[in-house]
This record gives structure tokens, sequence and C-alpha cells, in this order.
């Protein structure tokens, strides 16, 4: 899915978004009030410009968010806003400590003892980046309202290439919300690194270049700014600062690549001349969520040659498998490559290898359940005929992780148990689905953590999922209105507005379509503001069938129109609405849960087709897949 079909444009005018490509050799830190002269100056209002810069170049996470938000904070005009960019200054700074925590530990096995997150950096390819999301999607509402505070007209983003990437990440989010009435006016300075092309054998030194040139062409691409190229000879005042970061060994860059600061571990990555296995483990994953996946299965073949403890060659095979299954769509590859990992536990048992070998065999039977879905459902086989076969690889892995304490063993019981309810419920066999995560995943295993409310919310909107799907919507409903109002209550406006798609769409299955519509609406309202794509679509969709099953088919047809001409979301093409004809409207088959990430805020890479909607059965990511395949 590419990040146009996730996310609107901003409502401002385009002037009031500048991009300016600026000549090598100059500085961001140029006249402000000859760029202000030129570009976006409103007339009535006296200039009062914010500059967000990094001195000294440094890349590492919020290096540059944390001295702004401390400026904001001593505006006497922001209020109480001041005391909430205190408590977001607090949590970007214990972030940091979390990731300088990693780089004391021993290597990468370590820090996945040290850290929930860097275990799923590693252990997974899939991000989980809600926790550093909500972060930057709080601290970018927060900025917006004390910029409105405080009468700012102009944020200035000053040489753009050397800022750190959740601070950019920041900026471009607080721009992409800024209200349409706002006289706020967003220049982003930028001078472009380079070229670059995705090849096989991709060089470690260009690393640093590719995960920025994506990340600014992202931004770009979502900003929808006015590109202008500075005029020559205006601003050349000086060389801007070389990007640098933190020296740290392969557990802190684990921290900088779980929280999604891949410039960083980029730079990091770079400077190993001759990369150890860790290093290039750390070095395959985060080229997976650069999106070079080719690259990241050459790198990974690379620590395997080197590799001499036969259980951790097994992870890097599995580690292997994973891309070319979830990522490069190649299930026969992936098998083999599973084949590989469990011949190399052959040799660990005879050579007494160290490591826990139950363990990696256990995550391969893993990876051979979801293959074996995977594999059905791109031959249109019946899923009964992978059914029994996916079970016993679940089953057979869980026997082999039943007991123990480690951290890695606990995650990996949790996650064979959460997969044995996924296949259950795939199988149609909901009662025993629901029965699993209820006992898997009680509430009560949450008590007093710090995540106590966000692993909640997690698990009863999975379980009001399941229970939708099996068509009981009456128990869906008030489950998926708790959950809503938990992120409501904790300013988690994004999962609580794709929550109500869900608990809206329960409401219409279930026959109440005066609830449903007045729900519909009032999640319509709220996607328009975050400028979801997807929300708009899912919500204008849910409000016109609502209107057609109250008998009121021309309210439906004037909001299609509306929403199609305000937005350009046209859920039926506008012929098709001019004749009048509203048979092709149909209500998404999704019932969304608590994501653990959002790419709407992320901006980052993503797989270009879901396999967990694959796996489900979602006919337009099944065929997403094949059409990938070929």
């Amino acid at each position: 899915m590419k990040r146009s079909e996730l996310l609107l444009p901003p409502t401002t005018r385009q002037n009031s978004r500048i991009w300016l490509n600026q000549p090598q050799e100059t500085i961001g830190a140029a006249p402000l009030e000859t760029i202000i002269d030129q570009f976006g100056r409103h007339k009535t209002l006296t200039p009062r410009v914010l500059v967000c810069r990094s001195l000294d170049g440094n890349l590492s996470t919020y290096a540059t968010a944390i001295p702004l938000l401390e400026e904001l904070c001593e505006e006497p005009a922001i209020g109480v806003l001041s005391a909430q960019l205190g408590r977001l200054i607090d949590a970007m700074r214990k972030a940091c400590a979390e990731e300088a925590h990693l780089d004391s530990a021993a290597g990468l096995e370590g820090a996945i003892q040290k850290s929930g997150d860097a275990l799923a950096a590693l252990r997974r390819i899939s991000r989980e980046s809600m926790i550093s999301s909500n972060l930057i999607d709080q601290a970018a509402r927060c900025v917006l309202a004390a910029l409105r505070a405080a009468s700012y007209t102009h944020v200035v983003i000053s040489s753009a290439e050397i800022i750190d990437r959740p601070s950019l990440k920041l900026f471009a989010r607080a721009c992409l919300l800024t209200p349409e009435n706002s006289n706020l006016v967003w220049v982003w300075l930028t001078t472009p690194s380079g070229s670059w092309k995705s090849h096989s054998g991709l060089e470690f030194g260009m690393l640093p270049v590719c995960a920025r040139e994506t990340f600014m062409e992202a931004i770009v691409s979502v900003l929808h700014p006015l590109e202008l190229d500075t005029p020559q000879g205006s601003h050349q005042v000086g060389i801007a600062p070389k990007a640098h970061i933190a020296q740290r060994g392969v557990g802190g860059a684990t921290g900088w690549l779980a929280n999604l600061n891949y410039d960083a571990c980029a730079h990091w990555a770079a400077a190993q001349a001759d990369p150890d296995v860790d290093e290039c483990r750390l070095i395959a994953l985060l080229m997976v969520n650069l999106g070079l996946y080719e690259d990241a299965v050459d790198i990974l073949q690379r620590a395997i040659a080197a590799c001499g403890q036969a259980p951790l060659r097994c992870h890097l095979w599995y580690v292997s498998g994973l891309v070319w299954s979830k990522r490069l769509y190649n299930v026969a590859r992936s098998n083999a490559c599973f084949d590989m990992a469990e011949a190399a536990l052959e040799s660990a048992v005879a050579a007494d290898d160290g490591g826990d070998p139950q363990m990696e065999r256990a995550w391969v039977l893993n990876g051979r359940a979801m293959n074996a879905i995977l594999a059905a459902r791109l031959a249109h086989r019946p899923i009964s005929t992978a059914f029994p076969i996916a079970f016993s690889h679940l089953t057979r892995a869980f026997d082999l992780v039943r007991e123990g304490g480690t951290r890695d063993r606990v995650y990996l019981r949790f996650n064979l148990l959460g997969n044995m309810s996924n296949l259950m419920e795939i199988g149609g066999n909901y009662a025993v689905a629901l029965d699993l995560l209820n006992r898997t995943f009680d509430e009560s295993l949450a008590h007093g953590a710090e995540n106590e409310r966000d692993w909640i919310a997690q698990q009863r909107c999975m379980r009001a999922a399941l229970m939708a799907r099996a068509g009981d919507f009456a128990a869906a409903i008030p489950i998926f209105a708790e959950a809503r109002e938990l992120m409501q209550q904790f300013d988690r406006p994004i999962s609580a507005e794709a929550l109500g798609r869900s608990q809206a769409k329960a409401l219409y299955q279930n026959g109440a379509y005066g609830e449903a519509r007045e729900l519909f609406s009032t999640c319509l309202d709220e996607a328009r503001a975050l400028r979801s794509r997807l929300g708009v679509q899912t919500h204008t969709i849910g409000l016109a069938a609502c209107e057609i099953s109250l008998g009121r088919e021309k309210a439906a047809l004037s909001l299609l129109h509306t929403i199609g001409e305000m937005e350009d979301v046209w859920v039926l093409p506008p012929i098709t609405l001019e004749s009048g004809d509203l048979s092709g409207l149909r209500i998404q088959d999704a019932y969304y849960g608590l994501s653990l990430n959002m790419p709407e805020v992320d901006l980052e890479d993503m797989a270009p087709a879901s396999i967990a909607g694959a796996l489900r059965g979602r006919q337009s990511e099944v065929e997403a897949v094949r059409a990938l395949k070929k």
C-alpha cells in the first residue's frame, strides 16, 4: 500500500507549505527575513518565526525535537500547554535513555533480554511502533497548539537533511495537521544529498543516503508542498554541519532500530568496515525496514556463512525465510530457508553448540504454519487442506517452549498462542479461538505494568473483532465502545478513530442503523481532522450505507458527492453517482483492532501487500500478493 492511500493532503493553502531545495554548501540559518519576504509572508501579520534546526547535525533520537519543545515551554502565552510539553519532553528523554541502556548489553542477545522492543525488532520483521508513534502524534498536536497560542506565523525547518528522523516525523505530522484556517506557514529548507539506486549488493556506505532520501521523498509525498529552488547566491552563508551520531555498539544501535530512527542506524551500519554476525543481523533488519528486501537476504547469507553457532545460524535462516514469504511473497523460497534452518539444528544437537535450539526450532515451525495457510490462499485451495498442517506446526512449536522463563521464550509462547487463536478463527472455530484468546491474554497479566491501558484496550478489541467476525455483533459492540473510550481518555485519537470503524460497522450489521449513522458521522469528522484517507473512505461508505438503510438515498448520494469533491475520495466513480446507482456500495470487510504500528505517523516503507489480510482470506490482499508474485 502506498502512503498516498493512507493519508489525505493537508488542508492549508499550498503556499503555506514551502519546500526549498538549497544549493550545496549552504546553511538553513540563512537570513530568515529574506526567506519570509520571498515565500509565504502574510502581509497583514507581523512575522514571528520559530526555527527548527540541528546545531551540530546530531541524528540521535529526538535530538532536535527536545530543544524545540523546551523553547516552546518558555513561552508565557501557552499556559497549561507548558506542563503537557514537559511531559512529552520527559517521555522523549526516557526513550533516549532506554536506547543508551541497551548499549551496555552484551551483544544482541543481551539487548533482547533488556528490552521488549528490541526483542520485537530482532525476532520479527514487522514493526511494532505504537509507543513512539503515539508520542510523535501527541507531540505534533501539542506543538501545533503552542504555536497558535504563542502567535507564531512561520516555522522554518532548517537544513532538514541533518535533523534526526523522529523529530522530522513530528514536524511533518504537525504540518499535515495544521488547520485550514491557520495563518501558519511551514518552510522546509533542504539540500538533496545525491542520488542512489537500489540494487543487489548495496554498499553499507550508501545506507545513510538511501535512508534519508527515501524518507524525505515520503515527507514530500504526504505534505504536497510547493517545491522551489532557492535563488542562486541567496543564502550562501556557511557550510552546514555534517550529520553524526553518538558512538554505540550493536546493542545501542538496536535501540535506534526499535525506535524507527533508521538514519542513525544507517550511519552506524556505514561505519562497520567488516561487520560480524550480530552486526549483519541488525543491518539486514534495517534493510528490510528500508524496503531493500533482496539486499537484506544477501547480508543474511553473509552472516550465515560467518556464523559458527548452529542455533544462531538457524535463526538467520528463519529470518531469511520471513523476508522471502512476508516481503518477497515467495513461499517456496521461504520453505527452503526453513529447511536449512532445521538442518542447522541437527549439528547443534551433536556439537552441544549452546543457545536454545528448541526455541529456534519452535520459531521455524511458527513460520511453517504461516506458510501452509499462505500457500493455500495463493493456490485457491480450501483452507481446510492446510489447517491440520498449520495446527500441527503450532502445537509442536508450543510443546518445545512450554516451559522456561527466559524473556524470549515467554514472548514466543504468547506469539504462538495468539497464532493458534488466529488459526482457529481462520478455520471457522470461533468458540475455540475466543477461549484461547481469553485464557492466553487475561487482562490481569498487565496489572501494574506501564502499558496496562494499551494491553487492556488491545485485548478487548481483539475479542470484540473475533466476536463480530463470528456474527455476535451484540456482544462485540460494547467491548469496541470500551476500547474506543479508553483510547479517547488517554489521547490516542488515531486508535480511537480506527476502533470507531469497527464499532460502527458492528452496529450497522446488528441493524442499529441510527446509532451506526451517528457514530460513522462523528468518526468521519475525526478522520478528516487526522487526514486519514482510509478512515474517511471507511466512514463515508458506512454513513452512506446507513442512509440507504434508513430510506435516505438522496442523502447518501449527496454525502458521496460532497466527500468526493472536498477530499477527492470517491468511493464510487463520479459517473456512477451521476446516474444515482448505489448498488456497488459495500461496507469495508475488515474489523480494526489496536494496531501495533501506525504507518500514517511513521511514514516508513510499507509491505506492498498485507500478509495478515491474505492469511485471513481478504480477497483484495490475496490478489495483491498474487500480482506481486508474477
